[in-house]
């Protein structure tokens, strides 16, 4: 993954934008790649203990039930922080695609203009 913010921070180099929206896009490429997947886990946390707190209370109320559910309510959040883990690094391989795709497009540009066979 390091090697695609890299790449991204190499074509926003090449890019003919201007400082601020380079920047914009350099720190979105960092906050993709740094991303922790805190949040989305806490609201994993969250949901699973609000859906196994009644189940316990109100159906099995047994000392069984309750280490089922703390190792449910746990294993929930991982996956919830694994989740956000690879919903920043796919969102970081998209903006990674559409700047290619800008830079694909500025050279095509640069290229007929210099060869007047393009555009």
């Amino acid at each position: 993954m390091r090697q695609i913010l890299n790449k991204t921070y190499s074509i926003l180099s090449q890019l003919p934008l201007g400082e601020d929206l380079k920047t914009t896009y350099k720190e979105r490429a960092s906050h993709y790649f740094n991303a922790c997947g805190c949040s989305s886990g806490g609201i994993f946390l969250v949901a699973a203990t609000l859906g196994y707190v009644p189940y316990w209370i109100f159906v099995n109320p047994s000392l069984k039930a309750l280490v089922y559910g703390l190792f449910f309510v746990f294993v929930t959040s991982l996956f919830g922080k694994l989740v956000g883990i690879t919903v920043a690094r796919v969102k970081l391989f998209i903006l990674y695609k559409t700047l290619l795709k800008k830079q694909h497009y500025v050279n095509l540009h640069e290229m007929g203009r210099s060869t007047g066979d393009l555009l």
